[in-house]
């Protein structure tokens, strides 16, 4: 991202990019291949176009919306950590607790678990994932 005179600007091709994966439901994600030839890049110039405009990877970048996205999912309990874990974009269930884990210290079920007590949704840990 290129900031200005206050305004943040993307790169149009980035901006369209970033546009599909928010836009993304389900397990089917787009990946870096698919992306570069939607804008008609090399993949290995795609890949740097991204990390230079967004200041994090391609797979970063993924990672965090997929992760934000099952935060938000695990506030109704009464959706399956298998449902959230596809909606989320993963089609693997074991890549989506490694990376739920690595994200946030715990696995999907405990965060639900804390987020269901008394003072687990109040507190200030889980508040800053779950806005």
């Amino acid at each position: 991202m290129q900031r200005g005179t206050g305004r943040i600007r993307v790169d149009p091709r980035i901006h369209l990019i970033l546009i599909v994966i928010d836009e993304q439901k389900g397990p089917s994600q787009l990946s870096s291949i698919e992306a570069s030839r939607l804008l008609g890049l090399s993949e290995a110039y795609f890949l740097r176009l991204f990390h230079q405009k967004v200041s994090k990877t391609f797979r970063q970048y993924l990672r965090e919306v997929r992760m934000a996205r099952a935060a938000e999912l695990l506030k109704d309990h009464t959706v399956s950590i298998k449902r959230i874990a596809f909606d989320s974009g993963y089609s693997d269930l074991s890549n989506f607790y490694r990376d739920f884990k690595q994200v946030y210290g715990m696995s999907p079920r405990q965060v639900r678990v804390r987020m269901q007590s008394p003072k687990g949704a109040g507190s200030s840990y889980f508040r800053q994932f779950l806005k």
